[in-house]
């Protein structure tokens, strides 16, 4: 649980650098607290299916959001969504927790807190799960970043994302 708090706090520090705007700074920064939100009722609802989802990402080397689309049928990131519905919280927090793993499930054209959250959240993993390990292991979405423009910027965001780390 520990971890989870960690990487969530940076993760929406890391979103929050991505905007100019205050507003979207704040929303940039909740959706990153709370984008895994659906990690932690999985594991106080269903421990011993997240034990075998655990089971399935060890034994295949597969991250956890595909671990769980196979026994399960959803994801963390959908129940997370689906949660925050249940309380009322904004649409487009909603949908960025719903799709931070899948982000081209949304048609957007334009950077905003679900492009925020899914590169905050990739390029944190790497740096912090993986070393700094990227390349042909990043769960970046590169087609829905083309599409969005900004493509370009994913080596400028690995830099700041290695920033925040040395802050804490």
């Amino acid at each position: 649980m520990e971890a989870l708090q960690q990487h969530s706090l940076l993760v929406g520090e890391v979103a929050f650098g991505f905007f100019p705007d205050k507003q979207l700074k704040e929303d940039a920064f909740a959706v990153g607290l709370l984008h895994d939100i659906g990690k932690l009722v999985l594991a106080v609802e269903l421990p011993k299916d997240m034990a075998k989802v655990l089971a399935e990402m060890t034994a295949s080397g597969c991250t956890m959001n595909v671990a769980e689309e196979k026994i399960w049928g959803v994801t963390h990131a959908e129940v997370g969504g689906y949660l925050l519905g249940l309380w009322g919280l904004p649409y487009p927090v909603i949908e960025a927790v719903a799709n931070h793993h899948a982000p081209s499930r949304v048609d957007s054209k334009e950077f905003g807190i679900l492009a925020a959250a899914h590169i905050a959240d990739v390029l944190v993993h790497e740096e912090v799960d993986r070393g700094g390990s990227s390349g042909q292991f990043t769960g970046l979405d590169f087609g829905y970043l083309e599409n969005l423009g900004v493509a370009d910027k994913v080596d400028a965001w690995r830099d700041s994302v290695r920033l925040v780390l040395r802050k804490h």
